[in-house]
């Protein structure tokens, strides 16, 4: 044989081997599963089988339709957002209407006591009723209300225990001595810029009012305009009432008249502006308020008081009543303690016939002394101003009034004496034109 024969030869039986090898393999594998129990690997394999994976699908279908229907249902949570927001923005307008409703009504309330007419003309300016101007007449009839109390309290130094106070002591209404004559006003003021209008009385009241001693001073310009508000104005409609002062005389007096006026000298020489040359150190008692008040000078032990600059204007009041100090019956609202007082003369008189010719005129031939005596030289009433009345040994604390056509006043001496006065009311109301209708053929009043 020869070799290339003896190498297929061998390459044959070999390949026998390795076959029947193989086969034996097998056989010795089969017979060890059976011994053993073996399953076959496939019995074993994890993985996701159908039935699964539609179980896993039906599942997240129906947590899905959970879902939108939370969502997007009739009660879901987009629907309730969405009520929720249109309640919350019903609530704001709701509060916005309310807060504009209540800026309106005090727009009205604060235009009727100064701040002007709230009805504009079609430039935007306050609507002036056609025909109305200073001196026109306007019907007013205030609401009738609880009366006022003129309280003694406050309107005299008397002990409570005398039947002097009781005088001082009356319950004013608007029906009875305190009406105005046939409710009929004066047209004192037009502000055109703002529409504010000043009325005055037509006439002053029939009934008086008492004052008297310190306590009187002290509270004169609160009961005089607490009194008027209360009687003549109306807060429903934004009208608020107070009595004529010295500053109304003043305002519309010539310029002229005015200077005359504050040239004003006393028999002992005071002059009008000036302070007293030397200090009072024996009558040097002084009403409460003084201490308060513009130009007060006072030395004191428990300290000096010089009020050159700062302090109450001579028709200016505090807030609250002064309340009736202890002591002896004449001093009842005044202080005895200071060592001296040098006050300024602020009191200024005006006899009847130079008050004739000392107002300005509103117009041709009409002068607002008309609208301020309306009866001429009988014309009475109290102004809700105070002053004071100096001379060498002491000086006079006065509540200024108008008697029989003449500017003068008094009321508490510092050497502790006092003095009592009567006179009528004389009130002013102030309001937004937008109250005023009618014109000046038809007539015009407050509606």
């Amino acid at each position: 044989m020869n070799k290339s024969r003896k190498l297929e030869m061998y390459s044959k039986g070999d390949e026998e081997g390795k076959m029947k090898d193989i086969f034996g393999n097998l056989r010795n594998l089969e017979s060890l599963k059976t011994k053993t129990h073996l399953s076959t690997p496939t019995t074993h394999l994890s993985g996701i089988t159908l039935v699964a994976l539609v179980v896993t699908i039906v599942v997240l279908l129906i947590l899905a339709g959970v879902t939108i229907t939370a969502l997007l249902g009739d009660d879901g949570i987009i629907k309730k957002a969405q009520n929720a927001a249109d309640s919350t923005n019903s609530a704001v307008q709701n509060e916005l209407t309310g807060m504009n409703s209540l800026t309106d009504k005090m727009n009205s309330v604060l235009n009727g006591m100064g701040g002007g007419g709230t009805t504009p003309g079609g430039d935007g300016t306050p609507q002036i009723p056609e025909g109305l101007e200073v001196g026109s007449e306007v019907t007013y009839t205030p609401t009738t209300r609880e009366p006022y109390h003129w309280d003694a309290e406050y309107a005299t130094s008397y002990a409570t225990t005398s039947s002097d106070y009781t005088t001082y002591d009356i319950n004013l209404n608007n029906t009875g001595d305190f009406k105005i004559a046939d409710w009929k006003w004066k047209v004192l003021s037009i502000d055109e810029a703002t529409g504010q209008v000043e009325l005055i009385a037509s006439a002053p009241t029939t009934g008086t009012v008492r004052l008297q001693g310190a306590q009187g001073y002290n509270n004169a310009v609160k009961l005089l305009n607490d009194a008027c508000n209360s009687l003549y104005g109306d807060s429903t409609k934004g009208i608020e009432g107070r009595s004529v002062d010295i500053d109304d005389i003043e305002k519309y007096m010539t310029e002229e008249a005015l200077t005359e006026a504050h040239q004003y000298t006393n028999g002992d020489g005071a002059q009008y502006g000036n302070q007293v040359s030397s200090a009072y150190t024996s009558d040097k008692k002084y009403p409460v308020i003084y201490a308060q008040e513009k130009k007060a000078v006072i030395t004191k032990s428990d300290g000096n008081v010089n009020n050159e600059e700062t302090g109450l204007d001579l028709s200016d009041s505090p807030q609250e009543f002064i309340e009736r100090s202890e002591g002896s019956t004449s001093y009842i609202g005044s202080i005895t303690t200071a060592t001296s007082i040098q006050p300024y003369q602020t009191y200024w008189r005006g006899e009847a016939d130079f008050m004739q010719t000392a107002f300005k005129e509103y117009k041709t031939g009409s002068s607002y002394y008309s609208l301020f005596m309306p009866s001429g030289e009988s014309t009475t009433y109290w102004m809700a101003s105070r002053c004071v009345y100096t001379d060498s040994g002491n000086c006079v604390f006065c509540v200024s009034f108008l008697s029989s056509g003449s500017v003068i006043g008094g009321m508490y001496f510092s050497d502790g004496n006092p003095n009592n006065y009567s006179c009528a009311l004389f009130p002013v109301i102030t309001l937004s034109s937008e109250l005023i209708e009618g014109n000046a053929s038809s007539g015009f009043s407050i509606n």
